[in-house]
């Protein structure tokens, strides 16, 4: 397939800017509210739809990207993270002092993706990469499995308050681990390509974990690593409509969250993740060892009469309504 011609003198962009590699179901919707609220900032979420709008028969253009990064801090605080109407920034809504930073979400990392930043840092050759990581491997993968039932982990206010914080989902034991470990391995395949767009480390890598604990700590660190402007002195956040939908403790969650406690206990550093209270960070390579070992975890408890399609990334129904917590006290 021929790549769509593009021009490859350099397009000025005149503040830093960034693409955001990542995974899916990383709280990244949040972060990329959070962050366009910020005082001429905007960070579109997922940009790879607006590439496959643009591109029905073969690649997108990277002046379409670009596009956004010059103008989108100027599309109004609303429609600066998604909507297909900003996919190439707005002009509209100029922003008094000019933009702080901007940045797109990529979650999508195949050939063209990455052939389309290749293309952008040839014509804007101060292109930053940043890489956003999950450090919680177990709560990741409970992610990725409710959303597997029709579920959301990231709510409108207004949704949140008509949602019912007693609805469980069941996961087999096998079935947690293995999407543990399937994750944990695209993840670090987000880091290698990370290294390989940015020629080394990436400018920042952002852990979820710790923007959790602390967001405008982090999107103040972020800015620093881009050489972008600091924050206005003063300004804490903005609340923003999205707010996560599940707790911070799997106990809320999990209605076999005991059987799932016992089977985790050899894993010591998993089990560490599974019982976190509140969102507390772990190194990215801090579980390597378990990780290693999940494979043979797997057959022995196949082995004891476990029956669960380990090939499956999804829940059945019955898993995805979990009913009441069972298997002692959480």
């Amino acid at each position: 397939m021929k790549p769509t011609a593009f021009i490859s003198t350099p397009m000025a962009v005149s503040h830093p800017h960034f693409v955001m590699v990542k995974g899916y179901h990383m709280g990244s919707y949040w972060l990329a509210e959070a962050f366009s609220k910020a005082p001429g900032c905007a960070l579109y979420f997922e940009y790879e739809h607006c590439l496959r709008r643009g591109m029905p028969t073969c690649c997108p253009s990277p002046n379409l990207t670009l596009g956004y990064l010059q103008r989108g801090c100027s599309c109004s605080t609303a429609r600066r993270h998604v909507g297909s109407d900003s996919c190439s920034g707005c002009s509209e809504y100029p922003l008094e002092g000019g933009c702080r930073a901007t940045g797109v979400q990529l979650g999508a990392l195949g050939p063209v993706y990455i052939t389309h930043i290749r293309q952008m840092q040839v014509q804007s050759p101060s292109l930053q990469i940043v890489f956003l990581a999950r450090s919680n491997l177990v709560k990741h993968a409970v992610s990725f499995l409710r959303t597997s039932c029709g579920g959301t982990n990231h709510l409108t206010a207004a949704a949140h308050a008509k949602h019912h914080s007693g609805e469980w989902i069941s996961i087999p034991p096998p079935q947690l681990l293995h999407n543990i470990r399937t994750n944990s391995h695209a993840q670090q395949q987000v880091a290698e390509h990370a290294r390989a767009l940015a020629g080394g480390e990436p400018a920042y890598t952002l852990i979820y974990e710790s923007a959790q604990r602390d967001l405008v700590g982090e999107i103040s660190n972020l800015l620093r690593a881009i050489g972008a402007r600091p924050l206005p002195v003063g300004w804490n956040g903005v609340a923003g409509v999205i707010i996560k939908a599940g707790g911070d403790t799997l106990t809320t969650a999990l209605s076999n969250y005991a059987e799932l406690e016992e089977a985790l206990r050899p894993a010591s550093c998993l089990h560490r993740m599974l019982t976190a209270a509140g969102p507390v960070g772990f190194g990215l390579d801090e579980c390597k060892e378990d990780l290693a070992a999940i494979p043979t975890k797997l057959a022995m408890q196949l082995q004891m009469g476990s029956q669960v399609a380990i090939s499956s990334r999804v829940l059945n129904a019955s898993q995805c309504a979990g009913g009441a917590p069972r298997g002692g006290t959480v």
